[in-house]
């Protein structure tokens, strides 16, 4: 077919024609057209044999102005000829439609991305009225002597001028310089009038065929940055910006055909296969390198380009979640490294030079030794963080470590004493109670092991009591008082021993610290003699530790390690969608970042990995449960 919208070289124009001209007519009209000389005589002779000829006519007649008067016909030809292009819509906004969408198309053909006029073109093609056009086809051919065309000849070159006045649009739109902006801009106003136009879908092929090329050397520079990007060595930030930028140039001609197409509940295919190809990117990064940062960066963009992507949209963000975390613990590793390594050097430290210090300076900066670091680095620690909640643990777990590891409560309680009069107000209120409570059982158990070693001297044994009462819990506060009061009546030595023993033997059995903090299930527990109960202890407990790296972990916190592990591996053979594989991933980054590198007992270790041998069905159904399988 004919270009559609070349209507100025229509034969109807180049012979001077009317749609009712006869054959004998339109031989008088070449000679006059021959005559003036405007167009070479092949021009002229095709025109006239493409007017005698009923198929090649019905084209010209569609092509042309149907419905128009000759009156209108000579003012759409002027109008066209002299005005602004840009002005076409408002004047023949009155005009049929098949013979407006001619002239709008022709206009197009000569502008470049005029959006008004291809607003106005695609509004042409709603409702078409083709028995209309069918009638006056028949009704001029009738008068000229031409045989009659039926309705589905009729439709179907309608259809292919539909097809060609598009890629003319898309031609228009793609010469503007700024081809996405625009044809987004189109796609979205005409999405919310009428989704379902014919006209559209045609408008956005066309245009996705004349952006292949553009797309396609896209592409192959962002292949070429991913694999640069793939060392993660250190300029692996400059090739994220590439592909970022490279990303940016990608969704600003591609958008149009993903909003379209997700309109249509379907997802672009090359934007598709670009996602992927730079999530899998992504996860090498953070997985294998742990890059997360950069790997934040990637999915941020990828994020920001394919959201009409849906299904990837949806795993982007849970991407982006995961990997702030990631990227949020690895900054707070970094600020809590030097914390960690003062408190490591505490743990192999002499334990008597350091309580002399704590004593002596108590505990801050200006402290000798490594007190002095553990409080510098504290207070540098806490100044860059947002949540200083970590930075306090990483010393209570020191003071856990001296208390169960070291068995030297008292040092453990030097030190939570002394981090508690340094913190000050600073502390949380959840914080300061914790500590608080950790203060009162470590005191509780060091004073504890003065009154076993002074019994006998009932004046040191007072003492001791009197120590007792500073920190002692509501609880503990009146059997302490009783035992006391009992001491001061009592002169008969059998029953004050009797009596201190009972008081041992109830807070042996209380817990150390708390559920996170118990002491070895191993250690050595006094009962009175007239006394059968025993503690019961759990052996399949789990708690979950915090977050960091180097912590000494409790049994019940080894454990949940172990069995999460173990939970994790059954998982990784049950994924079988977007949604668990997601929220796998942040099960594993919440491992690594409580379990990745902890310190233990080697007797603890190997009792749990003992049971983990006969709880692998129950882990396997927590598994299961997880996965809400």
């Amino acid at each position: 077919m004919k270009t559609a919208s070349n209507l100025l070289r229509n034969e109807f124009n180049v012979l001077k024609a009317e749609y009712s001209s006869s054959a004998e007519e339109i031989s008088d009209l070449l000679e006059d057209a021959e005559f003036e000389g405007i167009y070479s005589d092949d021009v002229l002779i095709k025109a006239q044999q493409t007017l005698v000829a009923p198929k090649d006519r019905l084209i010209a007649e569609l092509c042309w102005l149907p419905e128009l008067s000759r009156q209108q016909r000579e003012k759409a030809l002027q109008v066209i000829k002299e005005s602004d292009t840009s002005q076409v819509p408002q004047q023949i906004d009155h005009f049929p439609d098949l013979a407006k969408a001619n002239i709008l198309a022709y206009c197009a053909s000569e502008m470049e991305g005029a959006k008004a006029i291809i607003l106005s073109l695609c509004n042409c093609w709603d409702d078409l009225d083709l028995d209309a056009l069918t009638n006056f086809i028949n009704d001029n051919r009738k008068l000229a002597g031409f045989p009659k065309v039926s309705l589905a000849q009729v439709e179907d070159v309608v259809s292919n001028i539909c097809l060609k006045q598009a890629i003319t649009a898309a031609a228009s739109i793609w010469r503007s310089g700024v081809p996405g902006f625009l044809m987004n801009s189109i796609v979205e106003k005409e999405l919310s009038r009428k989704p379902e136009s014919t006209f559209l879908k045609n408008l956005v092929r066309e245009y996705d065929k004349n952006s292949e090329k553009d797309l396609a050397e896209i592409a192959q520079k962002i292949s070429d940055a991913a694999e640069k990007a793939k060392s993660a060595g250190d300029d692996l930030g400059f090739h994220i910006q590439d592909i970022d930028g490279y990303l940016f140039q990608w969704d600003e001609i591609n958008q149009p055909v993903q909003l379209y197409d997700q309109s249509r509940g379907h997802e672009e295919a090359r934007s598709k296969a670009l996602y992927q190809e730079l999530r899998a990117l992504s996860v090498e990064l953070a997985n294998e390198h742990n890059r997360f940062e950069a790997s934040l960066q990637l999915s941020e963009a990828l994020l920001r380009t394919f959201p009409e992507l849906e299904s990837a949209a949806e795993i982007l963000r849970g991407d982006v979640t995961d990997l702030e975390d990631l990227v949020e613990q690895e900054k707070n590793n970094r600020i809590l490294q030097p914390l960690f390594e003062a408190c490591d050097a505490a743990k192999d430290a002499p334990l008597t030079p350091l309580k002399a210090t704590l004593r002596a300076e108590g505990f801050s900066e200006r402290s000798e030794g490594v007190i002095g670091e553990i409080a510098g680095s504290l207070q540098r620690s806490c100044t860059k963080l947002d949540d200083t909640r970590v930075a306090y643990m990483i010393v209570r777990n020191l003071c856990l470590y001296w208390n169960n590891e070291k068995e030297d409560p008292e040092a453990a309680f030097l030190l939570i004493d002394g981090l508690i009069t340094y913190a000050g107000n600073a502390l949380e209120s959840e914080m300061s109670e914790r500590l608080s409570e950790d203060r009162a059982t470590l005191h509780t158990n060091w004073k504890m092991g003065e009154l076993e070693s002074n019994r006998g001297n009932k004046t040191a044994i007072l003492r001791t009591l009197d120590d007792l009462l500073i920190y002692a819990k509501p609880s503990e506060k009146y059997e302490f008082e009783k035992l006391r009061n009992d001491i001061k009546k009592q002169s008969t030595k059998k029953y004050i021993k009797w009596s201190i023993y009972a008081v041992i033997g109830l807070f042996i059995l209380l817990s150390i610290i708390d559920s996170e903090s118990k002491k070895r299930t191993s250690e050595t527990k006094y009962t009175p003699s007239n006394s059968s109960s025993q503690q019961s202890v759990s052996v399949s407990s789990e708690s979950m530790p915090p977050v960091g790296t180097g912590l000494s972990l409790t049994e019940s916190q080894v454990r949940y390690c172990i069995f999460q592990d173990k939970r994790l591996d059954f998982m990784r053979n049950m994924l079988s969608d977007n949604a668990e594989i997601s929220h796998f991933n942040r099960l594993v980054g919440d491992w690594n970042a409580r379990c990745s590198n902890y310190r233990y007992l080697p007797a603890i270790m190997s009792k749990i990995q003992d049971e983990v041998a006969g709880r692998s069905h129950d882990l396997q159904l927590d598994a299961q449960r997880i996965l809400g399988k």
